[in-house]
């Protein structure tokens, strides 16, 4: 995908999900090697949101069913790539392992009971209970003026309902989306730029510029 596409969809899961992510899942296939595309996303997102992601990442390896049973998830980390191991120690070693060819409805329970378990005790220890920066702050303050054109055009509708209809409205490409990416934009350029300079990978704010000139 072009930047400017990738952009775009950053926006709008900022928009959708704000203000903010209470846990942002990793997902890694077991059934092939950990690549190096992979691991520029991974430090795409955490340079371009801060480390400060990581106290909110929780890995999950799919395709559990790989794994031999004289062997283990333990050992499969440990014979992976440094860049592998090295995310997994970032996140404090929060993991979990899903089998995809789970049939049972009691087996696919227990994983995800897992998952949600490991998830709430992230959230107790961390010092606030959803992920936000200035980008998710500026997104925020852009729902919010519309969530208020919203009430003052039918004061009937509920706060949930404002909500619900704004976050729909970003997901479906309305003017709200724009008003969201003006906002990341307006925050502070060279902030943005220096941090995914260090990636390697095209900038986020570059993006956002080729996308509002589109």
């Amino acid at each position: 995908m072009e930047t400017a596409d990738v952009t775009k969809e950053v926006i709008k899961c900022i928009g959708i999900t704000s203000p903010g992510p209470h846990v942002i899942i990793f997902v890694v296939p077991l059934a092939v090697r950990f690549t190096q595309e992979e691991e520029a996303t991974a430090l795409h997102f955490i340079n371009v949101f801060g480390g400060k992601l990581m106290d909110y990442m929780i890995i999950i390896f799919s395709h559990g069913d790989s794994i031999k049973k004289e062997d283990s998830i333990e050992q499969r980390i440990k014979d992976s790539p440094q860049s592998l191991q090295k995310l997994v120690k970032k996140c404090e070693n929060r993991f979990v392992v899903f089998n995809n060819k789970l049939t049972l409805k009691d087996q696919k329970k227990r994983q995800l009971n897992t998952l949600i378990e490991i998830i709430n005790k992230m959230i107790e220890k961390n010092e606030q209970p959803f992920y936000t920066d200035e980008m998710y702050k500026k997104a925020e303050e852009e729902l919010q003026k519309r969530m208020e054109e919203l009430r003052k055009a039918n004061e009937k509708m509920t706060a949930v309902d404002r909500r619900t209809t704004v976050r729909n409205e970003v997901e479906n490409d309305e003017g709200v989306l724009s008003m969201i990416g003006n906002g990341i934009y307006s925050f502070g350029q060279g902030m943005v730029t220096s941090a995914v300079q260090a990636t390697g990978v095209p900038a986020l704010i570059n993006g956002l510029t080729s996308w509002f000139w589109k």
